[in-house]
């Protein structure tokens, strides 16, 4: 929480700070784990929902500013490629389709998506379709979102349900077969 957290309520809090007069554009990196957290995340995924929720508080209360939040998928790093020595295969499992795209890759998606004025920014298609099963209370600023809602409300009905169905059978499954064993 120090790191991802709080450095971000700070550096926000600073920005809160500045002269009002002129617009400002505060961006702001999460994750894709914020909007679906999963085992092997636990130390990792709360902190980046509370960055979800700090970005939502900070558009009601910073009317003149512009806050964008990143919510990159796996992307190609040092620390990816450490993660990936540790991570359980229960994680590797539910993750599943969001394969690590190149950094450079990651960075023009986001600059490009920054640039046409998309405010919740993803870089895979994966974090774009959970974030509209994320049908919360939060104003969403994208490409597409009416379709991102249409796409999120039949997803609640016809596939999340067989989708946790599906995780929750894999991972009791992993545990019966790993003796209890921690997943992270």
């Amino acid at each position: 929480m120090d790191i991802n957290y709080k450095t971000t309520l700070n550096v926000a809090h600073q920005i809160a700070l500045a002269e009002q007069t002129k617009e400002h554009h505060l961006i702001i990196f999460s994750s894709a784990t914020a909007l679906y957290p999963f085992v092997g995340y636990s130390q990792y995924a709360p902190a980046k929902a509370a960055i979800k929720s700090l970005v939502a508080i900070l558009r009601q209360e910073l009317t003149n500013f512009r806050i964008s939040c990143v919510y990159p998928g796996n992307f190609e790093s040092e620390g990816f490629t450490v993660e990936q020595l540790t991570k359980p295969e229960i994680t590797k499992l539910i993750e599943g389709p969001s394969d690590a795209i190149p950094c450079k890759q990651a960075c023009d998606i986001i600059a490009k998506s920054l640039a046409r004025g998309d405010d919740d920014v993803f870089t895979d298609f994966v974090g774009w379709m959970i974030m509209g099963m994320d049908l919360g209370l939060t104003a969403k600023k994208s490409r597409f979102v009416p379709l991102q809602w249409i796409f999120g409300v039949l997803s609640n009905i016809l596939v999340v349900p067989f989708y946790m169905v599906g995780c929750s059978w894999y991972i009791r499954k992993w545990f019966r077969e790993n003796d209890g064993k921690k997943a992270n």
